[in-house]
């Protein structure tokens, strides 16, 4: 079966949450999921936030669905971007919190404004119940 890739490179990202009492005992087991890129924990609507390595949709399947097993997690959210903007980071540099925006405007526009924004490494457009990412 051949390979199945994004179009465009961009990250794939994975939200969870967590039953409170085993946060640590997940965060233990993500560090062996061989194609998480980075992840952390994060307070709000998710307890979890983990990106993946590469777009080979296959591998990152796996890795979520790896993830979906482990004991403690609630419930997982998947965001493939179709179209953005990524800055190169630093070697061990990672977002420090992500926004998730509705856009009353095409997300093209909202992406390009978002890239003039110093702070900002990431625009990313997904669809489903948010816009931008």
């Amino acid at each position: 079966m051949a390979n199945i890739h994004t179009a465009n490179g961009l990250p794939t990202y994975l939200f969870a949450t967590v039953e409170k009492q085993k946060l640590k005992s997940v965060l233990n087991k993500l560090k062996e999921v061989a194609y998480i890129h980075w992840f952390g924990s994060t307070s709000g609507r998710y307890d979890i936030v983990a990106s993946f390595k590469g777009n080979d949709m296959q591998k990152t399947y796996a890795a979520i669905k790896e993830i979906r097993s482990f004991n403690g997690i609630v419930t997982t959210t998947s965001l493939f971007p179709f179209e953005g903007h990524v800055k190169p980071q630093k070697n061990g540099e990672h977002a420090m919190g992500q926004v998730f925006l509705r856009v009353d405007k095409p997300a093209q526009e909202m992406i390009q404004s978002l890239k003039s924004i110093s702070g900002v490494s990431e625009a990313l457009a997904v669809s489903g119940q948010w816009d931008v990412l």
